[in-house]
């Protein structure tokens, strides 16, 4: 019984992780236009830039991975050069997107701006 909870509780947190950043998406576009000109907008911009950016590096380094590691093009070289890098690249970003969404959490707290909201990093 635990085993088929435990089983449904993380398909379950799966599906609202992958949907959760979808719906906020979706609001900090609907919302960026009304927030023009407060420092809100620069938070809308900041979401909406860290799920664009999750999503490209997510998506290029998958891809990447599927070339160069499972077989695509199976070049030893190129596999000692790229693989690693992708590997460690793909295991980032899963925190880079949790610190990025932390700190526009804590400054929203504080009512403070972000400072470079088109920034990479923080």
């Amino acid at each position: 019984m635990t085993s088929i909870l435990s089983d449904a509780v993380e398909r379950n947190g799966r599906f609202l992780l992958g949907f959760t950043w979808i719906v906020g998406l979706v609001i900090a576009y609907v919302k960026r236009d009304e927030l023009k000109g407060t420092l809100w907008e620069g938070h809308m911009t900041y979401a909406i830039r860290t799920a664009w950016q999750a999503l490209g590096w997510g998506a290029g380094g998958m891809a990447l991975f599927a070339v160069f590691i499972l077989g695509v093009f199976p070049l030893v070289p190129i596999l000692v050069l790229l693989g690693f890098p992708i590997i460690i690249m793909l295991g980032l970003l899963p925190f880079w997107f949790f610190a990025r969404s932390l700190v526009g959490l804590i400054k929203a707290l504080v009512k403070e701006s972000v400072a470079r909201p088109e920034a990479l990093l923080f």
